[in-house]
């Protein structure tokens, strides 16, 4: 899926940070905030370069939905990181959020969800957050392993968890 965010570059046609500087914030970063996207020079942030490279702040990224794209044609998630899809767990659908990467595997913005959400919360009091049955974790148990290093030196790393008798083994 491809995230509906890219950076203030000058593409897509966003504005070129690097030759405006901060002086604005995106739409998107205006609504989350509630106020103007027009700064005061007080309130400008810092000159893009190499200490303070693109895409470093939140609001150096713009919402390609602010810039009159499509939305499932251009790019498929929301302001929010997220959609409506169907899933084995939801075969007649519901709203997901994802997390973002690029297409070398690396965390892209909004990396996860975002400062707002998707909706309006309807309120309550959880009473059980066991879930429903066979969903839920009975048993959690992490197991690390100790690896060597290249220089001799000994770390411990984390390599799995063990829920309901099965290990999920990261990578």
């Amino acid at each position: 899926m491809v995230s509906g965010f890219v950076p203030r570059d000058g593409a897509n046609g966003t504005t070129n940070l690097a030759s405006t500087g901060r002086t604005t914030l995106p739409a998107w970063a205006a609504r989350a905030y509630n106020r103007s996207a027009t700064l005061t020079s007080g309130q400008y942030g810092p000159t893009v370069g190499t200490t303070f490279p693109l895409r470093r702040y939140l609001e150096d990224n713009d919402y390609l939905g602010d810039l009159g794209q499509t939305n499932g044609v251009t790019f498929d998630l929301d302001e929010y990181n997220g959609r409506f899809c169907v899933t084995p767990e939801f075969p007649n659908g519901t709203y997901a959020y994802f997390v973002a990467i690029t297409s070398n595997g690396l965390p892209a913005f909004p990396y996860n969800v975002g400062r707002r959400y998707y909706g309006t919360p309807g309120g309550g009091t959880v009473t059980d957050s066991r879930g429903s049955g066979g969903d839920e974790f009975r048993r959690r148990r992490e197991r690390s392993v100790d690896t060597e290093h290249a220089k001799g030196e000994r770390r411990q790393r984390d390599v799995g968890v063990e829920c309901d008798g099965r290990w999920h083994v990261s990578r």
